[in-house]
């Protein structure tokens, strides 16, 4: 697999995210990136919620050493509370869970390392 390209775009239009599902609302900055496999070509598109948690905990080679899919990031968000990493690491797993977004669909923060957990 090669990446032909690397963008971090805003969105003039709604797109999906291809790591959590939820949309990408106009005027969002988003990854985009272009693949290139034997004949196969792709785009990945991922809002800026899923890129900063797969880079909090490291999860870019949570399929098998081969980057990441939907699939893997979902299976390591389940698995990290199991790694007694902290109050902090499960919220930003069921965050991610949730699709970044509140039961009333309002978007979550951007999920950041050493946020504090007072007060909750």
């Amino acid at each position: 697999m090669q990446t032909v390209s690397s963008t971090r775009p805003k969105a003039r239009v709604r797109h999906t995210c291809d790591c959590c599902v939820r949309a990408i609302h106009p005027g969002e900055t988003y990854g985009r990136w272009f693949f290139v496999d034997g004949g196969d070509t792709w785009v990945w598109k991922e809002c800026a919620h899923c890129t900063a948690f797969i880079g909090l905990y490291d999860l870019s080679e949570s399929h098998g050493g081969e980057g990441y899919d939907r699939d893997s990031v979902s299976d390591a968000a389940q698995d990290l509370p199991n790694y007694n990493l902290g109050p902090l690491s499960v919220r930003h797993a069921a965050q991610y869970l949730m699709g970044w977004t509140t039961r009333l669909g309002t978007l979550l923060p951007i999920p950041e390392s050493g946020v504090s957990d007072a007060g909750d």
